[in-house]
């Protein structure tokens, strides 16, 4: 069912039939995950999630601070050692070296817009009258953003006056929100990964691209909704395949 889900969402469509490098850089994301779960459960695959991650990393620039997310979450790990804490940090390190690489070895011509954008921004931050306020309308107009696009990856687009679509699509939304939630309060990877790569875009200025940005994470985002349906019904004692139906 979530395999169909994912399928037959519009944007899917749209996007991989793109010139841009969103479509690899979700296949290499997905396929960084299954690796991830699977070292998780005693397999030995460190040398395959470096280069997955490298190539994460080569691939998309905002593939760093899922990256490094990563990196945070397999030093933080409770109950492990610190041996076990270092190998699971190696391919997070081995994707910043490989990035590091790159950068010195970039055509001269290649400037490095991402840091002049950054800086640029957080000088208008500085200099306005109030800049917490500044900020955190710049937070609210990112969220929403993020809520636009989403519900327009799910529908691709909507009619005024029937919103029901709409709403169904949020509601998916904060399912999929809750689902990654859950994965974060049971300590796994992915969700450390995802949340840390959404709060990135709440911040960052491109915010009539949220839907472009949303779309590596669209399919694992679809999961979380099944999975935070799946578990609402198991706690109340109902099989969780009527909420995987719905």
């Amino acid at each position: 069912a979530v395999t169909l889900c994912v399928v037959l969402l519009p944007s899917l469509w749209v996007n991989a039939k793109g010139i841009l490098s969103e479509p690899l850089f979700c296949l290499l994301l997905l396929a960084t995950f299954c690796v991830v779960d699977a070292s998780e459960k005693g397999r030995n695959r460190i040398w395959l999630l470096g280069l997955l991650m490298a190539a994460m990393a080569l691939t998309r620039t905002a593939a760093l601070p899922m990256i490094a997310v990563y990196g945070l979450w397999a030093v933080t790990r409770r109950g492990a050692s610190p041996a076990s804490k270092a190998r699971a940090a190696a391919p997070a390190l081995a994707a910043v070296a490989a990035y590091a690489v790159w950068v010195l070895l970039r055509p001269a011509a290649a400037a490095d817009n991402y840091a002049r954008i950054v800086f640029e921004h957080a000088g208008a931050f500085l200099g306005a009258q109030s800049p917490l306020a500044a900020i955190g309308a710049s937070l609210l107009k990112q969220a929403n953003a993020v809520a636009e696009g989403w519900v327009g990856s799910l529908l691709l687009f909507w009619v005024e006056g029937r919103p029901l679509r709409a709403v169904l699509a949020g509601a998916v939304g904060w399912l999929a929100l809750a689902g990654m939630l859950l994965r974060l309060l049971a300590g796994k990877a992915d969700g450390w990964m995802v949340a840390g790569y959404l709060t990135v875009f709440l911040v960052w200025p491109f915010y009539d691209q949220m839907g472009r940005f949303l779309f590596p994470v669209l399919p694992v985002l679809v999961v979380y909704a099944f999975l935070a349906a799946g578990a609402a019904l198991r706690a109340l004692g109902r099989p969780p395949l009527f909420a995987h139906g719905l």
